[in-house]
């Protein structure tokens, strides 16, 4: 009996640990204003982020590709992720919503305010809707 309850619990510990890191590897999809974004969310804490018009060159929208730190809190519902950065030597933090819709798709909702999480969905700026990109 006493086997079956430990394996019982390592299983779930199991389950808990994959869980946990069900954010890694890369994920593609649009926002709801019809942005191409891409997050490759790596096991160090990094995450490479692409938007198609992140940024602006010579007065023309451009894409942006920007490698941040992130925290990905797996405790709240909906999940919280957090990307830092550096801009000119000033640190930033901008925080996020995450809800996953299965185990190959999420949804990421964006702040209307620097600096200040969305309480809900309904209240984001933006929402990425992404589908995990399969590699071997």
């Amino acid at each position: 009996m006493k086997h079956i309850v430990l394996l019982s619990v390592l299983l779930f510990l199991g389950d808990i640990a994959f869980a946990q890191k069900g954010h890694l590897g890369q994920w593609a999809g649009q926002s709801t204003t019809g942005e191409l974004v891409k997050f490759k969310f790596l096991d160090d804490g990094r995450v490479v982020f692409e938007r198609s018009r992140g940024g602006k060159s010579d007065g023309k929208t451009t894409g942006a590709r920007i490698s941040l730190d992130y925290t990905f809190n797996y405790s709240k519902d909906p999940h919280w992720l957090d990307l830092t950065g550096t801009s000119h030597d000033s640190i930033y933090t901008t925080m996020y919503l995450v809800q996953f819709v299965g185990p190959d798709s999420l949804r990421i909702a964006t702040p209307k305010e620097f600096n200040k999480r969305p309480h809900t969905f309904s209240d984001a700026g933006e929402i990425y809707s992404l589908k995990r990109i399969k590699t071997d």
